[in-house]
């Protein structure tokens, strides 16, 4: 599970699938998305886009859990960056 951006800048959560002709392939679990609801709030922060069907462990719900709660209490699925850094940490 890696955390990546758009061209757009909406942050995505890649995760590899584990069965089917696309097995290993990566694919879009949770997505930021360019709704703005009620027109309060940023891009991004008001919904987020959830893929197809993707097997997870429970190893790996913990990992998509941390990123969803981050997005619920910033309002982004990205980490913030550190002061002075190009670049924010994971």
């Amino acid at each position: 599970m890696r955390l990546t951006q758009s061209d757009r800048g909406f942050h995505f959560v890649m995760h590899p699938l584990y069965s089917g002709e696309r097995q290993g392939e990566e694919e879009r679990l949770v997505s930021e998305s360019s709704c703005v609801g009620d027109g309060k709030g940023k891009p991004g922060s008001r919904c987020l886009w959830v893929g197809d069907n993707h097997h997870l462990s429970r190893d790996e719900v913990r990992q998509l859990e941390r990123y969803i709660h981050r997005w619920l209490t910033t309002g982004t699925l990205a980490p913030r960056k550190r002061k002075g850094e190009p670049h924010a940490e994971e």
